[in-house]
């Protein structure tokens, strides 16, 4: 990884802006996953159900789904799962 990117990834104030501004320098998406999560804890929260375990730092099993359902997505917008055969074909 070039230096600037340490850098940036040392000094960036957002998490968020420092993998997109490496993503971007190094050819790889990054998806925020924000809008969503927020989304579901928006309309679960009535029924008391949490997209985070009571600690607040990680997913649970709802958070989970959320996240792999965007992943998913993302995957078949930039047909991810196209690249990945011809990587592999590289290795034969």
């Amino acid at each position: 990884m070039p230096n600037t990117l340490l850098w940036k990834a040392f000094f960036l104030n957002s998490s968020l802006e420092t993998l997109q501004s490496m993503g971007n320098e190094l050819g790889i998406p990054v998806t925020d996953l924000t809008p969503a999560l927020v989304d579901s804890a928006q309309k679960n929260l009535a029924i008391e159900r949490f997209v985070f375990w009571k600690d607040g730092m990680h997913w649970n099993v709802l958070g989970i789904k959320t996240a792999a359902q965007v992943v998913c997505e993302t995957v078949r917008e930039i047909k991810c799962a196209n690249q990945l055969e011809t990587v592999n074909q590289l290795d034969n």
